[in-house]
């Protein structure tokens, strides 16, 4: 694949794989205690953005919520690309243990480095214990969903059943 392939593959399996980040986030909000249900990071992130641009005051509550999910899917792209940069065949062998192991590197990159700088969201450091795992969790999903579809897509969609049964019983 060329570099142009795997950044556009990686783009686009980065946004397929928010679909099951998202539905666990979702799903997992309801579960929370009761004074943890704050709005998810999506939403807060893309509040805090929009503030700090001065634009959120132009928005209504339905245009904020289609901003934050854009902005979602739009950073699993983004961050799906830089993945696809980065498969290598050595990754592309355990594409399940390769894209959690990924996946947990941006949620850490994110909540406890860049989004706390860039003052967009609180460190990880201070999440209630149960939002936390529920984030960890979501960015796990994330990244193991990342590396099947990027297998799948850098193969032409004939990822090897046995590979991805192999990996999922080795992980």
């Amino acid at each position: 694949m060329s570099s142009q392939s795997r950044l556009l593959a990686g783009s686009l399996a980065g946004a397929l794989a928010t679909l099951p980040m998202t539905g666990l986030m979702l799903l997992g909000h309801r579960r929370l205690p009761p004074g943890e249900r704050e709005p998810l990071p999506p939403g807060q992130i893309t509040h805090a953005a929009l503030v700090a641009a001065a634009a959120d005051d132009d928005l209504s509550p339905t245009q904020r919520t289609a901003a934050a999910v854009v902005n979602h899917f739009g950073y699993g792209a983004a961050m799906g690309s830089i993945y696809g940069m980065a498969m290598t065949a050595d990754i592309a062998r355990r594409p399940v243990v390769a894209g959690a192991a990924y996946g947990l590197t941006v949620w850490a990159a994110n909540y406890v480095g860049l989004l706390p700088a860039l003052r967009l969201y609180r460190p990880a450091t201070e999440e209630p214990a149960a939002r936390n795992a529920l984030i960890i969790a979501a960015h796990l999903v994330w990244g193991a969903s990342l590396g099947l579809l990027m297998t799948s897509i850098s193969n032409g969609g004939r990822a090897s059943r046995t590979r991805q049964h192999a990996d999922a019983i080795s992980s």
